[in-house]
């Protein structure tokens, strides 16, 4: 496969571009969503013995989810520098300690070229209010919720977010030692 051409068809928050392919001598067009890279955590309060998600509205599904914290990089910011700034801005604490689990991982490679990378987090003191930036129209709640409680509403199919469940699912067996 070779890529032929790029054509930009939409640029805002996302940039949506046509990508013309040549194969086999057959050319064809596909839609790529440019996107920033990005990162998200699963957030422990060592103190509380609980861990924190955000519930918020997201358009691709038209509804609000519940999810780890997370969000996109700055140009040059480093993911781990990111992920502590998300985590002050979203649900308001310092980090303690962060540790990369998965990194640079595609998001959804048949359509978009985010990347993703995964961390879990230990937080204890809070440093300021949290609930997301305004200037970015964020309407974050914060939950709080024990190791079973969140164990339980995997059960229930409360999270729906894919990142959510990776980081969970990646969490569980290092219990069970």
């Amino acid at each position: 496969m070779k890529i032929t051409g790029t054509k930009t068809l939409f640029k805002k928050y996302y940039t949506l571009e046509e990508i013309e392919i040549e194969h086999e001598g057959k050319t064809f067009t596909r839609e790529r969503l440019n996107k920033q890279s990005a990162v998200a955590g699963l957030v422990y309060n060592t103190e509380k013995d609980t861990f924190y998600f955000v519930e918020q509205f997201r358009p691709g599904v038209m509804d609000t989810l519940v999810e780890i914290v997370a969000g996109t990089l700055k140009d040059g910011e480093n993911p781990i520098e990111c992920m502590k700034r998300e985590i002050e801005e979203e649900i308001g604490f310092k980090v303690d300690y962060i540790e990369p689990v998965v990194e640079n991982y595609f998001m959804s490679p048949g359509y978009t070229n985010e990347k993703m990378s995964l961390f879990y987090c230990e937080v204890s003191e809070k440093i300021s209010e949290g609930g997301g930036l305004e200037d970015e129209n964020e309407n974050i709640k914060v939950i709080e919720m024990t190791k079973l409680e969140m164990i339980n509403k995997i059960s229930e199919g409360y999270f729906k977010d894919s990142k959510t469940l990776l980081s969970i699912f990646t969490w569980l067996p290092t219990q069970l030692d």
